[in-house]
């Protein structure tokens, strides 16, 4: 069977959505569609697998008195309790799932969780787990004609309105843009470094025939598998950066 498969930038925004975590999903994928994920998950309790940070409300003077007694609704919610509440919000508020199967968690130490399952889906583009706050922009179905395709992609293509520089601009110029872009980055380099500090995930896609032409993955016979890496993540991100013909031809791209 022809097949083609196609992998362009990927999951990096997922990645900095979800947060700090260590995990393995093998998906297995059948010819029509369908498949399981049998995955595990290693994160902390704390934003965004908790959800959002509430703000801590002004005491008036009256609510100051009674402050050493706190309402029940109030009180610190322990670890476990922490803990079977992400997991019911993962199992509830993921999409995308048909049924989940073989399901367990713990406490890793003082505030980590580790959780294993198996997830049925029939269609992989529409699967989200939770708290990612989009699909996951990966495709598994037919080519349009006699093979099948696996395209792995951003969440989302919204349109680029950018206005793009034309194709002829003085060295000065140029040299000016340059500047600019590393100066953006690394004004937030912080925070995408704190962001995915102890990232590391590895997927696995078992199909259902031997692809005949793969890019950006790693094959062995029909199992393709690749591998994000937080620290990589960032020295990759570096490079370009650091790279003045691949950041000219980003800035003449728009």
């Amino acid at each position: 069977m022809r097949a083609l498969w196609v992998v362009g930038a990927v999951l990096a925004a997922s990645a900095l959505a979800a947060g700090c975590f260590e995990g393995r999903a093998d998906l297995a994928l059948n010819p029509d569609g369908t498949g399981k994920i049998v995955g595990e998950l290693t994160f902390p309790l704390e934003s965004p697998w908790t959800g959002p940070k509430r703000p801590t409300p002004a005491k008036s003077s009256a609510s100051a008195a009674s402050a050493a007694s706190p309402a029940p609704e109030q009180e610190t919610k322990t670890p476990e309790e922490q803990m079977k509440e992400v997991v019911y919000n993962i199992l509830k508020r993921s999409s995308g799932i048909d049924a989940w199967k073989d399901v367990s968690f713990e406490l890793v130490g003082a505030n980590r969780v580790h959780l294993k399952g198996t997830a049925y889906f029939r269609d992989l583009s529409k699967v989200r787990i939770y708290p990612q706050a989009g699909r996951t922009g990966i495709g598994f179905g037919s080519d349009g004609g006699n093979g099948m395709m696996l395209v792995l992609h951003r969440p989302e293509d919204a349109a680029d309105t950018r206005p793009r520089p034309g194709r002829e601009l003085p060295a000065e110029e140029v040299a000016k843009r340059l500047k600019e872009e590393r100066a953006r980055y690394q004004a937030v380099r912080g925070t995408m470094s704190l962001m995915v500090s102890g990232l590391k995930c590895d997927l696995s896609f078992n199909t259902p025939g031997t692809p005949t032409e793969v890019r950006g993955l790693q094959q062995q016979g029909p199992v393709l598998s690749f591998s994000i890496d937080g620290t990589k993540l960032m020295q990759s991100f570096d490079a370009v950066m650091a790279d003045n013909a691949i950041l000219t031809r980003m800035i003449f791209a728009g």
